[in-house]
């Protein structure tokens, strides 16, 4: 009874924490009034409307395992504005979920810490720029990063039992796969990691049971719910918008010498990205992780097995991403932008544990190591760069140099990065972590403020949407002429009132059909629709300029 009890101790603390990081993440995102970053978050709230019964015109390749979780925002409320405030509860939910799975990774990584210090390094991590902004979008993010470190979680009770935890892997490892396809590096990981124990301990028939339940669970999706899903996101009968490239076109800049040169340029930048961003917190926790990676170990100390096998799973599930994220942006020869050439939000997926292991070891004076390495890294994947465009903040939230010195760029970026670094690395260790945390939520508040402006300015995009709302009943078919659709800014519009309109029959279509089939408005960038029918009438034009709405005089 006594031990039952220490037990419940043991997770009341941590518990409580998540509960409260939960909250506080929620009422800092609470003045962001709707989706901002389109494709991607409309996508998303687009596959768990159809989840929750709500056909729609928006089938496309953004897996739908995310959308699971915010799929009960549309099944408990009847409002845009309600279900995007059920959607950031939910995404706050799943920020506390991670809370509780770096407090449990803790005490696995540093047993002998006290409760105080790993309550300290869980905060500090939990703070990291790209876990609390992104609980104010709806991205797969979100979902990703818990049921990640559930993964590793799992990975580590598997190591030592036997064939129901070794399922229960393979069950989360292919959820995680639901969420987003980079789930590929960490199953890969998994995997890796597993043969590994597998042959230390001598016992194959674990590792068959994990593979086939991942592959499984991944069938599962590709053949089941995804084609299920899709069935209901194409009413208009057009072909999906697919964004993904197949395996021998991802796979192709690696088949020549300029494209090798970019996919190493966008690595290192990357590294640039997180040696910086984390206040080389990424480097401390590297160094952490890895003291016994190529020691020889007996079979039986099962210590010893347990950090390789951990070592394994971080390193490949790290580089691999890393790996991905380069390969697709350098397929994609639009990916242009700043961000682009060190994209953070993929990689940001598989770094928590790493940046726990760092919090919990951050009187070690390897911290330094960030300066060099982002220094180099800096001058090889700069030297690649021909020409860019503008910077997309939510790709590399941790960035706060760019608000204050975005005309200097990469040269001003580092030079910032690299003096806090370095000032993090003198100052006592008691400091050290304050300092972090401080730059951290500093990071938070600059991203947050200008995400709020970012989401009235995309509700007032919406103000045509909303007024067919307040005028038609659910239901009722609206027209959207997309040969209009010749640029990214008016592809917005098609998915801001795709959210607005989520229970209406919206959908792409010609304005012959829509005059032959539809009973509701035509959304349209066409100024001339009425020359060809004089029963067809102006109702009313978007802001910004966005698409005009029409009418029929019958309806």
């Amino acid at each position: 009874m006594k031990q039952k009890i220490e037990n419940n101790d043991n997770y009341l603390f941590p518990s409580g924490l998540a509960l409260i990081a939960g909250l506080t993440v929620f009422l800092f995102n609470s003045s962001i009034v709707g989706p901002t970053i389109q494709p991607d978050e409309g996508s998303y709230l687009a596959i768990a409307a159809a989840i929750a019964g709500f056909p729609n015109d928006f089938a496309s390749s953004f897996h739908g395992g995310y959308s699971i979780f915010i799929s009960l925002a549309f099944f408990v409320a009847e409002t845009p504005q309600i279900i995007w405030g059920v959607v950031r509860a939910i995404n706050a939910t799943l920020f506390a979920s991670s809370v509780l799975a770096l407090f449990l990774l803790a005490k696995h990584f540093s047993p002998n810490c006290t409760l105080r210090e790993k309550a300290v390094a869980v905060g500090v991590v939990s703070l990291y720029p790209a876990g609390v902004i992104m609980a104010g979008y709806s991205s797969s993010q979100v979902a990703f990063v818990p049921v990640f470190l559930f993964m590793l979680l799992s990975y580590l009770r598997a190591i030592h039992r036997e064939r129901g935890s070794w399922m229960v892997l393979g069950v989360i490892s292919g959820l995680l796969y639901w969420i987003h396809p980079t789930a590929a590096a960490p199953i890969i990981a998994i995997i890796c990691g597993s043969f590994y124990i597998a042959s230390k301990r001598n016992r194959y028939d674990l590792f068959v049971i994990l593979l086939l339940t991942i592959i499984s669970m991944v069938l599962l999706y590709k053949e089941g719910m995804n084609f299920i899903v899709q069935e209901h996101m194409s009413i208009s009968g057009r072909s999906p918008n697919y964004h993904y490239p197949d395996a021998m076109e991802f796979l192709s800049p690696l088949f020549s010498l300029t494209g090798i040169k970019e996919v190493v340029a966008r690595i290192t930048g990357q590294i640039f990205y997180f040696s910086l961003g984390s206040v080389g917190l990424f480097w401390l926790g590297l160094f952490a992780l890895t003291p016994t990676l190529f020691n020889e170990e007996k079979p039986s100390d099962n210590t010893l097995l347990q950090e390789n096998a951990v070592a394994i799973f971080i390193w490949l599930a790290l580089v691999g991403t890393m790996m991905m994220t380069a390969l697709l942006f350098t397929w994609k020869i639009e990916a242009q932008r700043l961000d682009q050439w060190f994209y953070g939000r993929y990689v940001e997926g598989v770094i928590a544990p790493i940046l726990l292991a760092g919090a919990l070891n951050i009187s070690n004076q390897k911290v330094l190591w960030a300066i060099p390495i982002a220094i180099l890294c800096t001058w090889v994947f700069y030297s690649e760069i021909d020409s860019y465009s503008h910077v997309l903040r939510v790709n590399i939230p941790a960035l706060w140099q760019d608000y204050f010195l975005h005309e200097q760029e990469v040269w001003g970026w580092l030079v910032a990065g690299v003096l806090l670094v370095f000032v993090v690395a003198m100052v006592p260790p008691s400091m050290r972590i304050m300092i972090v945390a401080a730059v951290f939520s500093f990071s938070n508040y600059l991203h947050i403020k200008a995400h709020v402006s970012s989401s009235v300015d995309a509700k007032n995009r919406s103000e045509e949407a909303l007024a067919v709302r307040g005028q038609f009943a659910p239901g009722t078919c609206v027209g959207f002429d997309y040969s209009g659709v010749d640029s990214y800014n008016k592809y917005v519009f098609w998915m801001d009132f795709g959210f607005v309109l989520y229970d209406y029959q919206l959908q792409r279509t010609s304005y012959d059909h829509w005059l032959d089939s539809c009973n509701g408005p035509l959304f349209s960038y066409s100024d001339n629709v009425n020359r060809q029918n004089t029963d067809v009438y102006l109702r009313g034009t978007s802001p910004a300029e966005g698409p005009m709405v029409w009418g029929k005089r019958n309806i």
